[in-house]
This record gives structure tokens, sequence and C-alpha cells, in this order.
């Protein structure tokens, strides 16, 4: 694979003594630790597979209403943006890398609904359509776990000074 050919192009070069446990990101960031967590419209946390059952565990531990059918994947929701059935999106960190940016369909979508907040750290991403951009900063400016691919959890801790409140900061006050 492509991540074992940069490893080994990458220990080839140095000399390690020790241990080494490296800590590998997707193009889609920390994706692996966000599916654990249950964010995403198909899966409680643990990959369990939202289910009117399931709900009940859930709801056990939570307390309050959880609910048992999955949530719209990104693509759906676009589309139900498009037609007015959502009225508000909460962006999170959608400053997108590499080639990862929202189509001309999805800011279309987007500029048609009638709140868009987005908390990112690109505001170029998000201006054209959101209604409030609240900075946030990068995951080298504060600490945080982060899974690979493996499922290993690794910290990892703040190297640049921050100029942005951590999201946890900004959503609790």
């Amino acid at each position: 694979s492509e991540v074992a050919a940069a490893w080994d192009s990458f220990a080839s070069t140095i000399t390690i003594q020790g241990t080494v446990k490296p800590m590998f990101l997707d193009l889609g960031g920390n994706l692996m630790g966000a599916a654990l967590l249950g964010v995403g419209p198909e899966y409680y946390p643990g990959f369990k597979r939202i289910s009117s059952e399931e709900a009940q565990v859930w709801k056990g531990r939570w307390g309050g209403k959880v609910h048992g059918e999955p949530g719209l994947p990104w693509n759906d929701m676009i589309a139900a943006t498009g037609k007015g059935d959502l009225q508000a999106m909460m962006l999170f960190n959608s400053g997108r890398p590499g080639n990862w940016n929202f189509s001309s369909q999805e800011i279309e979508a987007l500029k048609k609904a009638p709140f868009v907040v987005a908390f990112d750290m690109f505001a170029e991403e998000v201006h054209e359509f959101a209604d409030i951009i609240i900075p946030t900063p990068s995951f080298a400016e504060i600490d945080g776990t982060y899974v690979n691919q493996d499922g290993l959890v690794q910290f990892g801790q703040f190297n640049i000074l921050p100029k942005a409140s951590p999201l946890t900061h900004i959503l609790h006050t």
C-alpha cells in the first residue's frame, strides 16, 4: 500500500533507537477516530450499527431521547438542503485537505439553507454560504488523540501556539 511504501522510505532514511509509533492520517483526517466515536450517520460509538434495539442501550447510557434510525449521509443532507428540507447546517472543520473541495452543487445547495454556521480554520472554504464562521485551531494547535487505521489511539500535543480557542471551549461557552 501507499502508506507502507511511505513508511519504508521514511524508515530507511533515519536511524531509530527505541520504539516508534507512526501516526497516519488519511485524506479525511481522523476518520478512524471519528468512526469509533460514532460521528457518522449509521453508527453509535464503537461501530455499533444504529437500530431501535441499540438505541435503547444508548438511551440507558446517555439518557434523554436517542433515535433508532440512521441519520442522513452527506450527499442526502446536501440534497435535502437544496430542496429546503433542512433548515440549518453546522459544519465542523469543513476546510478540506488536498483536492477535496466543496463541489459547485454542494455550494449551491448550502446557499439555499436558511442558516449555516461553520466552525472552521479556513474562511475561504465556507464564506460563500456560511452565515457565521467561527475560527477553530488546526490539529497542530491542540492536544488530542488520533486513531490510526489499525485502531491504535495516539496522543498528539500541540506544537504551535493556538490563535483560536479549541472547539470544545467554543461549544461550552
